[in-house]
C-alpha cells in the first residue's frame, strides 16, 4: 500500500522539518514511489527547504505557500481553528485519484521503527480511520475521545489504556491513516466543541463523517508519540 502523505508545516518552526525527514525516511517505504501534498505556512525559507527535499526525493508532489496566520490571542480559538481547516483542504484538494489510503504526518511528532506497520496491520474493509496516542500541544492529554453527542458533536477523552486497540471518535491526525474516499469531495470545517471554542474542529469534523457514515475508527495505545515544542522538548 503506498499512501497518499499529508503534512502541514506551522510558523515560527523551523526545527520541524529536520524531524519530519527523520519520519518520513524512517517509514520504510519507497519515497520515489510516494505522493506528497505538503503546504508550508508562513515561512518561506522553509517552504524553499521542503520544495529542494521534495523535487529531489518525492515521486509526485504538490506544495503550497500561505503567508497568513490568525493571532490566536487577538481573534480567537474558532479563527484559528478556521484557518486550519483552510489548510487541510489544501491538502487534500490534490489528493491522488488512485490512492486507497491517506497517511496524515504533522512534522512535530517522531514516530518510531515500525509503528506505521502497526498501524496498517489494523486496516480492515469496516474501518475507516486508524490513529495513534498523541498527546495534545496543550493539555498534554492524550486525544482520543469517545461521542457523548453527535449536536453537538460533543466528546469525552478517553483515558490512556495499556497496549491497545479500541474504537473510538476522535483521534489526532498527527500520525493517522485516512480511507481516501473520506476525504473526497470533503471540505474540513473548524467544527465547535462543547464548550464553542473551535478546538481541533478541523479533525474532528472529518471523525464524525466518518461516523456518520459507519466506518469504525481505532486508536491502538501501543503507538504513543508526543508533541515535540522544541527540538529536544515535548509535551
Amino acid at each position: 500500500m503506498m499512501p497518499h502523505v499529508l503534512t502541514a508545516f506551522g510558523p515560527g518552526r523551523p526545527w520541524t522539518f529536520d524531524l519530519w525527514q527523520e519520519t518520513v525516511h524512517g517509514l520504510g517505504l519507497p519515497l520515489d514511489h510516494l505522493r506528497f501534498s505538503c503546504v508550508v505556512n508562513g515561512d518561506s525559507r522553509l517552504y524553499e527547504r521542503v520544495s529542494r527535499w521534495l523535487s529531489t526525493h518525492a515521486g509526485h508532489y504538490t506544495l503550497s505557500y500561505v503567508d497568513e496566520f490568525p493571532d490566536r490571542r487577538r481573534e480567537g480559538a474558532r479563527a484559528t481553528a478556521a484557518h486550519i481547516a483552510g489548510i487541510y483542504n489544501r491538502l487534500i484538494a490534490d489528493l491522488d485519484p488512485e490512492a486507497e489510503w491517506a497517511l496524515c504526518v504533522e512534522p512535530d511528532v517522531r514516530p518510531g521503527p515500525g509503528d506505521l506497520d502497526r498501524l496498517l496491520a489494523h486496516i480492515a474493509p469496516d474501518v475507516g480511520i486508524v490513529g495513534c496516542a498523541i498527546r495534545s500541544r496543550w493539555s498534554g492529554h492524550v486525544m482520543a475521545y469517545r461521542a457523548k453527542s453527535l449536536d453537538p458533536w460533543a466528546l469525552d477523552r478517553r483515558p490512556l489504556r495499556a497496549d491497545t486497540v479500541d474504537d473510538v471518535d476522535s483521534v489526532s491526525l498527527g500520525f493517522t491513516i485516512i480511507r481516501a474516499e473520506l476525504l473526497r469531495g470533503f471540505a474540513f470545517t473548524a467544527t465547535p466543541n462543547a464548550d464553542g471554542t473551535g478546538g481541533n474542529g478541523h479533525e474532528w469534523s472529518l471523525m464524525k463523517r466518518a461516523r456518520l457514515a459507519g466506518w469504525r475508527v481505532l486508536c491502538d495505545f501501543g503507538v504513543r508519540l508526543r508533541h515535540y515544542v522544541e527540538v529536544d522538548q515535548w509535551v
